[in-house]
């Protein structure tokens, strides 16, 4: 278990706190370092050595055992229970336990730096600093340097970071290996292994060799970070490297970004990579294209051109719909590209211009394509609703009444052209005619579709119907 140290600003006038008169009581003490083990402090030499209250004082606060008498700090049992608790206590122990193998391998699980208050004959044994590099590999610096140019106690400290949250933080960890053994094969892979940065620590002949380098790329590819400038701008170890990681194109020389292969091999792998890419590959029609289908959201890395193309759009559009407010305000405008881009996603139908939803031939394409759009049924009422801007008229209405099937949603519909008074309209289609004389009670006649005697006038004529059909407010056109 690993605790977290909090040191507590006391208040002499606390309850917690000793007096002269308490500090030789142990009844007292065992009860204020209960609350704070730094209050064994201010405990008396005697009970800083006894084993009850060292004890009680430690439990709290693993730190309190740097109070403990000389004698206690030597005692196995207590130290052994704070090093549990907290491994960087080490520091305080004895030198005698100081030499204590199982003590350090407990303190090493938590703190690796407290090796190097280990005694050197404990730093300088062999088994005893194998068995602690298998722990932590983080160890080596602190070990002898008759062990750290020991091939098997580096190896092992190295395979043990491979997977080591300290990985990318080895500088020091590297600097303590000895020059023969960062010229050996073995060390140099498992340091590549780890982190790419062992590249550095690589000696200098290993480092210009083309045939090595390759070798390190198959390891770990992102070492050629760390390569030398002619490596970077080399065709084949580029190449390679991509194909490991396609966005090691971030590290290759300007020149092989340029360099169609390379980025096509990057991009077909994965699309990201066309951010690295020169701006002319950027500008690549299929380059672009790959890109896009391999992740959409590559289509801002992309160039302007590629960005206005319109199979590019559609495509990126494809994959993720909501991009289309990425698109230039010419494109959000373009008939055509938006009836495409419609063909694809339906539901996108929200997302397009204003100008574009207050279209009424767009519209009608819509519906013509997929009567599903009609569950943005608002937007097709509120071009009805410009009727009386006389942007619409009635004759328009009732001639792409049948394309725009709005009897589907004959609530609707029939809301607005009551609310309007439309009565021509409903009077022009039976079926809406029939659904509105039975939900709302109204009842449309012309008077062009009666015959009318010479002796009734119309006043009389529309008194006999008001009768006729008294369950309806009758309208006449």
């Amino acid at each position: 278990m690993l605790y977290i140290n909090i040191y507590v600003a006391i208040n002499i006038n606390n309850n917690n706190t000793l007096n002269e008169n308490d500090c030789n009581d142990k009844k007292k003490v065992l009860s204020s370092v209960k609350l704070n083990g730094h209050l064994l402090q201010y405990a008396s030499d005697k009970l800083k050595n006894d084993f009850d209250v060292v004890l009680c004082a430690i439990k709290q606060n693993p730190h309190a055992l740097m109070y403990a008498s000389e004698k206690l700090l030597n005692n196995y049992d207590i130290v052994l229970k704070a090093i549990k608790m907290d491994g960087s206590v080490f520091n305080y122990i004895s030198s005698e336990l100081k030499n204590n193998e199982l003590l350090l391998l407990h303190a090493i699980k938590t703190h690796p730096h407290v090796m190097k208050y280990a005694s050197f004959e404990i730093r300088n044994n062999y088994k005893v600093v194998l068995k602690c590099v298998k722990q932590s590999g983080l160890i080596l610096h602190s070990v002898s340097d008759k062990l750290q140019d020991n091939f098997k106690i580096v190896h092992t400290a190295l395979k043990q970071l491979i997977n080591s949250i300290y990985s990318l933080h080895l500088n020091h960890f590297f600097n303590c290996i000895s020059d023969r053994l960062l010229n050996n094969y073995k060390i140099i892979f498992t340091g590549i292994q780890i982190s790419e940065k062992y590249f550095n620590y690589i000696p200098y002949k290993l480092r210009n060799d083309s045939t090595f380098v390759k070798k390190l790329i198959n390891i770990n590819n992102k070492c050629i970070k760390y390569f030398p400038k002619k490596f970077k701008n080399n065709y084949n170890i580029a190449l390679q490297a991509v194909m490991k990681n396609p966005l090691n194109v971030n590290y290759i020389s300007g020149r092989l970004k340029n360099n169609y292969n390379i980025i096509l091999n990057a991009v077909n792998i994965n699309g990201c990579a066309i951010k690295f890419a020169s701006n002319n590959l950027k500008n690549n029609f299929n380059i672009a294209l790959i890109a896009v289908t391999n992740n959409e959201c590559n289509y801002k890395y992309i160039s302007n051109d590629m960005k206005n193309n319109h199979t590019i759009v559609l495509q990126t559009i494809k994959y993720n719909m909501e991009l289309i407010s990425d698109l230039s305000l010419e494109l959000r405008e373009n008939y055509d590209l938006n009836i495409q881009i419609f063909k694809i996603h339906y539901n996108i139908f929200p997302l397009f211009s204003d100008n574009l939803k207050s279209n009424k031939n767009f519209l009608i394409e819509c519906y013509k394509i997929n009567k599903n759009v009609l569950q943005f049924h608002n937007y097709f009422l509120n071009c009805f609703d410009k009727i009386e801007n006389n942007i619409f008229t009635d004759e328009y209405i009732n001639e792409v009444y049948d394309k725009l099937y709005l009897i589907e949603n004959k609530i609707n519909l029939a809301n607005y052209l009551v609310h309007n008074k439309k009565y021509n309209i409903i009077y022009e289609n039976e079926e809406l005619h029939e659904y509105i004389k039975e939900n709302y009670n109204i009842f449309i006649l012309s008077l062009n579709d009666v015959d009318i005697d010479n002796d009734y006038n119309i006043e009389e004529i529309k008194l006999e119907y008001i009768n006729r059909f008294i369950k309806y407010k009758l309208i006449f056109l």
